[in-house]
């Protein structure tokens, strides 16, 4: 099974999921005029979410009106803001579906309290399209993870991805993992991008589709990616889900 397939089920199978929410769940008095799927503004069934900086299957579906043909609108609630994260956010009633979390970040999550089940996959790692991508200037003399050590590294957050894998892998080197200085560009991936052409730190750790895209037209060279670090699809495995109530 190649990786279209495998995000295209787990897409599937998240929209099954939607649409036994909104089964069981009813839909709003009838209103405005009618949308494509036969349904009124206030009769779609809407989920609250934050608005993602990088790309996932969400936003496809939602532009290619997947979700309002199920009679489902996809309300955006902004991007998160510096150290907080989407379980917060679900436990405070701003958001009612998680999609952008990894698996260790629900276990931490789980396990301090908070009541939240995923349902259903998103993105997974890949050699040829991988999760995350390290990323230098075109001339910089930096060209493993062993020499990240003392050097700065933008991130788009603080996570188990971003700065995690690098913490991991310094570790399992002999290495001080805390020896790197993340700094953080809670805009997105094309922030952390731009900090690393006009010099403000030393290496990059990036999402698709911004660090492909800034490798391919030569802005930045790639040095490692998630998956030369664990070998395996479960480095890029992201997850979605809702509140257990």
């Amino acid at each position: 099974m190649d990786i279209v397939q495998i995000k295209r089920r787990g897409l599937l199978a998240l929209l099954s999921i939607l649409m036994t929410a909104l089964a069981l769940s009813g839909c709003g008095s009838p209103a405005a005029a009618p949308t494509n799927s036969g349904q009124t503004q206030e009769e779609l069934f809407t989920l609250n979410v934050v608005t993602s900086t990088g790309f996932q299957e969400i936003n496809v579906a939602d532009a290619l009106g997947f979700f309002r043909d199920e009679g489902i609108q996809i309300k955006y609630t902004g991007v998160l803001p510096k150290g907080v994260t989407e379980f917060q956010l679900l436990e405070q009633g701003v958001i009612n579906a998680v999609t952008g979390a990894h698996p260790p970040a629900v276990a931490q999550a789980r396990l301090i309290g908070v009541k939240v089940k995923m349902v259903a996959p998103g993105m997974i790692d890949d050699p040829q399209y991988p999760h995350i991508r390290y990323l230098v200037k075109p001339n910089s003399p930096i060209q493993t993870l062993e020499e990240m050590v003392g050097h700065k590294v933008s991130v788009s957050s603080i996570t188990s991805c971003t700065s995690g894998y690098v913490q991991y892998y310094l570790q399992s080197k002999g290495l001080d993992p805390d020896s790197v200085e993340f700094i953080i560009f809670p805009n997105g991936d094309s922030e952390a991008l731009l900090s690393l052409a006009e010099g403000l730190v030393d290496v990059s750790a990036a999402h698709p589709p911004f660090a492909g895209v800034a490798v391919a037209e030569g802005e930045a060279r790639q040095i490692s990616t998630s998956w030369d670090i664990f070998h395996s699809p479960g480095a890029g495995l992201s997850v979605r889900g809702f509140s257990e109530e």
